[in-house]
């Protein structure tokens, strides 16, 4: 069910650093934190691509996949994030609930929610992320984690 967002995920050119990138501090307005600890992009607000254009065409088919598999769940926004491993925060700008789910071959990197462990590996989790506090345990191998969210 997972496959084809998962192989677009893979697929991402997570080099660049616009975005988000492995920036070495802490950056909250664009939805991304990483602390040179993985790497995270939004690639749409508001069901818009924000990402330069030469990527647009592959952010695109990853939110028009996430679009056909989460068809019932509401979202205008899409967080895609690489072997990030995020503080506790809480979603300052999203507006009800968010959708998490982990990809890739990994161990451990449970979600912490309100301080309860939430294994996200190939289980789409949702939960409230402007009231809940919500953080990433550690973890060994390649993680990718997507977040649909409204803004």
């Amino acid at each position: 069910m997972f496959e084809k967002l998962e192989e677009l995920l893979k697929e991402y050119n997570w080099t660049t650093a616009q975005f988000g990138g492995a920036s070495k501090k802490k950056n909250w307005r664009n939805g991304s934190y990483s602390h040179n600890v993985g790497l995270t992009r939004q690639i749409f607000i508001k069901g818009r691509p924000i990402a330069p254009s030469r990527f647009m065409k592959k952010d695109r088919r990853i939110y028009d996949e996430c679009k056909r598999i989460f068809h019932d769940f509401e979202f205008n926004g899409v967080q895609i994030n690489k072997n990030l491993l995020c503080p506790p925060h809480k979603d300052t700008k999203n507006i009800g609930n968010s959708l998490l789910i982990g990809l890739g071959n990994y161990t451990g990197g449970e979600t912490l929610i309100d301080g309860v462990k939430h294994d996200i590996y190939y289980t789409p989790t949702i939960f409230n992320g402007y009231e809940k506090e919500h953080s990433v345990c550690p973890f060994d191998g390649e993680r990718y984690s997507v977040v649909l969210f409204k803004i």
